[in-house]
This record gives C-alpha cells, structure tokens and sequence, in this order.
C-alpha cells in the first residue's frame, strides 16, 4: 500500500449562485465548477482509501455556508467540509475516510447556501489516497474544447488545464520518473459529427497504445481497459484528437489516464495554456498558473515527502539568459530546480537535487531569471516519494552521539 495525495487548483472560478450544487474533478486538473456532474467525474482505477479532504479558500463574502463532500457514483460520500460564512484559509475532515472501489465514478460536489449574493474563491480541493495495490495515481486534464474541422488532428495534455492545439508541443508533459500510463479516459458531452472521431495516447512524439473512438453522435465517458504505454523518465506524452471527414461539432470534456511508477512514489503535475511572463510564481498541481502573491499558489502537503525530479515543458523561448523553475518551501527556495537553457525550448529536468518536505510544509514554484524575452512554460512536474518520521529521541531506535 502506497500514499498519494491528488488535488486540482485555479485563481479563476469563484462560486457566487445561491443554492446550487457544482462539481469538481480532484486529479491534478484545473479546478472548475461545474453544473453537471458527469463533466467533472472519471472512472477510479486506484482502488484503496480517501482521507482528509481539504480545500483552500482564497476569499469569501458569503453570508452562508457551503459545503463540499465527496461523490462516488452520484452519491455523497462520508468525506464532508463545511465553510462558514466569511470563513478562509484552510479547511479540512480529519475524521472522515471514503473507500475507492474499483470503477467507482469520483468527483467533489460543492453547494453554496442560501441568502447570499457574494462570491466564495476556493484554489485548491484535494485529498489523500492510501492505495490498495503499487504506487498509482490518475491525472485528468478537465475543462472544454471542441473541434467542428474535419480531418484535423489535435493535441490535447492529460493533466491541468485543457487545451487543444495543432502542435503537439503545447500538449507535452515530460516524465520526472518513469512511468507506466494506461486507462485512457475521455468525456465527450456533445458530438454532432457525422464521422467517427478518434482520441489516442502520445509517446514521446509518436503514436502510443491506447485509444478511444467516438463514431457519429456517441457521448459520454469511454475507457481504453487494455492499453498501456511506458513513458522513459524524460521523455513527453498526451493525447491526440483526429476527426474524420464529415462535418458537426465534438466537445471533449475530460482527457484523462492512470499513472503508475516504479517504486513507492508519485508524481504531481501542474498544466497551463501557456505562462510567458518573468518572476512568478505558480501551483504544484492543477492548473499552471502565473501569478505574484506567492501565499495564494501555496498548499501544504498532508505527509512527509522527498520532493525529487523538477521537470519544465517549454513549447518556445526567446528568453536570452536561462531561467530558473524552483520549487518552493514555505515560502523559500528549496534546492530542486529545473533550469531552462536560454534560446531552447523542449524538457528540463533536475536530476541531482531533492528536498524533504515535512508534512504541513507547503509547496509551489517560483519561476525566475528572464531579462529580455520568455519561455513559454507550458507544464511543470516533479515526484515525491513519503518518508517516515525520524525516530524520537526517547525511542529504543535512537542513539545519541554527544
């Protein structure tokens, strides 16, 4: 059994209706609201069990409560917070768990109260997972974007925000670790096309193993069950959309897939359009934001973690010195860096440095360095693997040398 934490962020989507529920995905996608639940939710392939569902609210003037709980199946779980009126910061159900069953449909419900008109800011929802089998993770790429050319091929990431784009370069995320990736999940939540449409994972730049096809009018979730791809640490991968002839409109929804590692560790991902300014700082996970309040891209972690492996995808750079992707620790550089090569564009990785990060440390990057020119970073990962506490000092294991 291996431990996990999975969450997904944004600066940009407040909640401001009263009384109504809104639905969320949790795996290092960006964190959007939605009205139905169908287009937040993927299909768990990491059985085991959810603890400590938390939330970080950036403002809020509402003058009721709302509550997020987690959803399995359409149906509340046990998971549940409650946020009072006003109330911000850090919020958490420390005494709550929920077990994850093999293709239960996962996602978190958000509903606001009644008698207020103001608006509720929530960065960051996330939660821990005890995994049942090896060191698995889902990543979701959620949002939408649709296609109505025909025979076009787009690109499309697995993690963050969703996009689409004619060069796969956009799409890229680059392995920290090796990786196994496998169950392809795509939601489609309308399609008029007349023609059947394809979505297939990428591998470094060619065509991987898994697939998923939608002929003329199918919607909804579909899975590949049987394919898998393995990702070379350093090397890139994510999806690819390519429409038939034909004509109408498909909207794509989730972009999804199940990431498994060597050893006992996972990876986090945080996935953007496209971030092009100087000195800013950014999520570890979720949606790859730019921004100059540190303290709003910052989240604590649940347990001990060895943070190892920076990793930056960058799709252009005019930049004409090299510039620095740190990661962060209360506010502080830690020793991980991924250092971008001026006037290079493609991976980086910091294969030598790690840190350890206590459990209530937080995490985030700052991105530094640029004085004429930008990269365009368009997605940054790293990988953690848990460690115990140092035994104390009054243990039988302790020894002290004076």
């Amino acid at each position: 059994m291996a431990n996990i934490f999975t969450g997904s962020s944004t600066l940009n989507n407040a909640l401001s209706v009263d009384s109504v529920n809104r639905y969320s995905a949790l795996f290092d996608s960006e964190l959007s609201h939605q009205s139905n639940e169908a287009f937040s939710t993927i299909t768990c392939r990491t059985p085991g069990t959810a603890s400590n569902l938390r939330a970080i609210i950036l403002f809020n003037n509402r003058t009721s409560s709302t509550t997020l709980v987690y959803r399995a199946n359409g149906a509340d779980g046990n998971q549940t917070i409650t946020i009072g009126a006003g109330v911000a910061g850090t919020v958490e159900d420390t005494t709550h768990t929920d077990t994850l069953a093999d293709g239960d449909a996962m996602a978190v419900k958000s509903t606001t109260g009644a008698g207020s008109a103001e608006s509720l800011a929530i960065t960051y929802i996330g939660m821990s997972i005890a995994v049942t089998s090896g060191s698995a993770k889902q990543i979701a790429a959620s949002g939408s974007v649709g296609s109505s050319t025909a025979s076009l091929t787009q690109y499309l990431p697995v993690a963050g925000a969703l996009g689409q784009n004619n060069s796969e370069n956009t799409a890229r995320i680059y392995a920290p670790v090796a990786l196994t990736l496998s169950n392809l999940q795509v939601y489609v939540s309308a399609n008029a096309r007349t023609t059947t449409t394809t979505y297939t994972s990428r591998n470094n730049g060619a065509n991987g193993n898994q697939s998923v096809s939608y002929t003329s009018g199918q919607t909804g979730l579909k899975e590949d069950t049987t394919n898998s791809d393995s990702v070379t640490a350093g090397n890139h991968f994510c999806a690819k959309r390519v429409t038939s002839t034909g004509t109408g409109t498909i909207t794509t929804k989730i972009v999804s897939c199940k990431v498994v590692t060597d050893g006992v560790g996972f990876p986090v991902f945080a996935k953007g359009t496209g971030n092009t300014g100087t000195d800013y700082y950014t999520f570890m996970s979720g949606d790859l934001e730019a921004g100059l309040t540190e303290a709003d891209y910052a989240y604590p972690v649940p347990f001990n973690v060895t943070a190892t492996n920076v990793t930056a995808s960058v799709s252009a750079n005019t930049s004409t010195t090299d510039v620095a992707v740190k990661l962060r620790i209360n506010g502080a550089d830690g020793t991980g860096v991924a250092t971008i090569t001026a006037s290079t564009s493609g991976g980086f990785r910091d294969t030598t440095n790690s840190d350890d990060v206590p459990a209530g440390d937080t995490l985030n990057y700052s991105v530094t360095g640029a004085t004429t020119g930008n990269p365009v970073i368009r997605a940054i990962g790293m990988f953690l693997t848990e460690y115990a506490n140092p035994p104390s000092p009054t243990s039988g294991n302790f020894l002290a040398f004076m």
